[in-house]
């Protein structure tokens, strides 16, 4: 990628939201022993903070570790639109029913059966720390056209974007 644009203040929040919007993310945590966990997460919210959202079950691997080290990683990939995200971040877990109802969709009641209501719900807020990304200017079509260009012509063609995020 070759220009480097860093975001700000609410262009930042923008841009965290334009890349976590009802994405699937890796959820990366840390076992007892430091290792590295991961496993696919939907993002429910990014809210007008930058923080991001997650329904969890409270008697998963995923709470038990962050409950050991609030530390975690996101890591977002979208290779449709050619955009991705890394995000490190402090979490906070909640059993507030009011954001519970709030971040509710149809799709959880795959994971749990008693709808909002489950007792084993929890809500998993992620406060980033720091976050880093890269995507093209144009999409993915256009930027493989730039890149087959550059391969025949030499000339740098490349519309690849790449900056931190601070929120």
């Amino acid at each position: 990628m070759g220009n480097t644009k860093n975001v700000y203040d609410q262009e930042a929040i923008e841009k965290l939201q334009e890349l976590t919007h009802e994405k699937t993310c890796m959820f990366c945590t840390h076992d007892t022993s430091g290792e590295l966990k991961a496993r696919p997460m939907a993002t429910n919210k990014t809210d007008g903070y930058g923080n991001i959202w997650f329904l969890s079950d409270r008697l998963s691997d995923l709470n038990d570790q962050i409950m050991n080290n609030p530390k975690v990683d996101l890591l977002y990939t979208n290779s449709k639109d050619n955009s991705y995200c890394t995000i490190k971040g402090r979490v906070e877990i909640s059993r507030d029913q009011g954001l519970i109802n709030e971040l509710w969709n149809p799709i959880a009641k795959a994971w749990f059966k008693e709808g909002k209501e489950d007792p084993r719900i929890s809500v998993v807020k992620v406060m980033p720390d720091e976050a880093h990304y890269w995507d093209t200017k144009s999409g993915k079509f256009v930027s493989f056209l730039k890149f087959a260009a550059t391969a025949i012509t030499g000339v740098n063609l490349n519309d690849g974007r790449q900056g931190d995020i601070k929120v």
